[in-house]
């Protein structure tokens, strides 16, 4: 697909606990458009600091998504 469009500047609600970080949201090639998806707060696992956001890569074979993990 082209290259994906600039991120989407998000509002952060507040927070629902003390043990939740912020995903944030991203632009999913779904075959034929970008779609945008939503951030959102998501529980940390127990012993996980946070949260490494996805991105999209360049390579000579085109775009493709490195998914988001725990670190």
């Amino acid at each position: 697909p082209a290259p994906p469009p600039p991120p989407v500047v998000e509002a952060r609600p507040t927070a629902p606990g003390r043990r939740h970080a912020w995903v944030g949201g991203y632009h999913r090639w779904d075959g034929r458009s970008y779609v945008w998806v939503p951030g959102t707060w998501r529980a940390t696992p127990r012993g996980r600091g946070g949260w490494v956001s996805g991105r999209w890569v360049h390579s000579r074979r085109g775009w493709y998504w490195r998914e988001g993990h725990w670190r």
